[in-house]
């Protein structure tokens, strides 16, 4: 059983929440800053180095991230939905490294 869902968990892509700080050491020393907001949102005010690429565009950008096996932090708007979509979807096309900032107003 516990097998069972670990496989699960794996399948369907698992992720590790970060906190703010987690998140800013990792991109310091060079984990992409995806930031999955609107055009919009994200002219409103960027995170730092962040990338942005709006989750509706996520599944046929993903090439722009990189190799899959380097570190990814993602974050979003209000943290409930688009960033662990996003960090899903990642982490189920072979990201190994996805976390999860959550909302961009995290990070100040």
């Amino acid at each position: 059983m516990i097998l069972a869902v670990v496989a699960l968990i794996m399948i369907m892509g698992a992720f590790k929440l970060v906190d703010p700080e987690e998140a800013k050491k990792l991109v310091r020393a060079g984990a992409n800053l995806i930031d999955v907001r609107t055009r919009e949102e994200f002219a409103s005010g960027r995170l730092g180095k962040s990338r942005n690429i709006p989750f509706s565009e996520l599944a046929r950008r993903m090439r722009e991230i990189g190799q899959r096996d380097h570190p990814v932090v993602v974050c979003c708007a209000d943290g409930m939905t688009n960033s662990r979509a996003a960090a899903k979807m990642l982490r189920g096309a072979g990201f190994t490294k996805v976390y999860d900032l959550g909302p961009v107003t995290r990070w100040k």
